[in-house]
């Protein structure tokens, strides 16, 4: 079993025996120690392998019943990341909203870290505007994080090769983790790095690209986003679905993963 499958089946076992049937037991057996969740539910700050059974065991009580159905996921190095399916019946009180027996469906994306077997960091987002909707009609209508629409200005920046309009939204102290093993793979710091990488990768006009944003979720400090990709080059194409998570400081995107279905094929084309 290669080391990516293996971070796959720990974090499979999370959403399935942790979550989905609240066995808090398996927290302490594939959590780090120093394990650190940061997630819709949390709130602002980060909460450790207590916190967590706190807040699944509350989650619970709303929702008895809940599942979760993983719908993608793929692992880069020590990074997973998922979108899923997130069901349940609505038996107790969540958010001040009390019991109305009604069933829910809302998406969710999570992206953890897997270092010697065990999560050490995790990131997770959830449709809460959908969830409120779903459970009462007086719940709180939200407007679109601001945060989504400057990642969207910035894609289609991206798109249109429009490297000055790019560098508007990017921090001078950016990190861009580029996914794969080829020679474009790895770690890319600091702005001007960036737009090097970008030329490397042929955006700067060689290849037209089409990244469609399938579904969106954002907190105050990141945006993710179910992507598909459609990059043509003369007779190559490439077409596949990924994750891309941006963390936000300071009103820019000070940092970017990207999780990509098929790595390889993101190897073989951008070769």
């Amino acid at each position: 079993m290669t080391p990516a499958a293996g971070n796959r089946d720990i974090c499979r076992r999370f959403f399935e025996e942790v979550v989905s049937q609240g066995d808090l037991r398996v927290v302490d057996e594939i959590c780090a120690p120093d394990y650190r969740l940061h997630a819709t539910l949390s709130g602002p700050e980060a909460i450790d392998r207590q916190g967590l059974k706190e807040l699944v065991a509350s989650w619970r009580s709303s929702f008895p019943d809940g599942r979760i159905t993983v719908e993608d996921m793929v692992a880069e190095g020590d990074l997973v990341a998922a979108r899923m399916l997130e069901r349940g019946t609505h038996v107790g009180e969540f958010r001040g909203v009390s019991p109305t027996g009604r069933p829910v469906a809302y998406g969710s994306m999570t992206f953890l870290r897997v270092v010697d077997d065990r999560i050490t960091d995790h990131w997770g987002l959830l449709d809460m505007p959908s969830l409120l909707e779903q459970i009462g009609p007086h719940a709180p209508a939200k407007e679109e994080h601001p945060n989504i629409p400057l990642v969207r200005q910035a894609l289609d920046a991206f798109s249109r090769s429009d490297m000055v309009d790019v560098k508007a939204y990017l921090a001078e102290d950016i990190v861009w983790h580029v996914p794969g093993r080829g020679r474009l793979g790895g770690d890319k710091n600091g702005l001007e790095e960036v737009i090097r990488f970008f030329g490397e990768a042929g955006v700067l006009g060689t290849t037209k690209l089409s990244i469609d944003v399938r579904r969106t979720m954002a907190s105050d400090d990141s945006v993710s986003m179910f992507v598909h990709y459609h990059h043509v080059r003369g007779d190559e194409v490439f077409d596949q679905d990924g994750i891309e998570l941006f963390r936000i400081a300071g009103g820019k995107i000070a940092e970017f993963w990207a999780f990509i279905r098929d790595s390889r094929s993101f190897d073989e084309f951008f070769r």
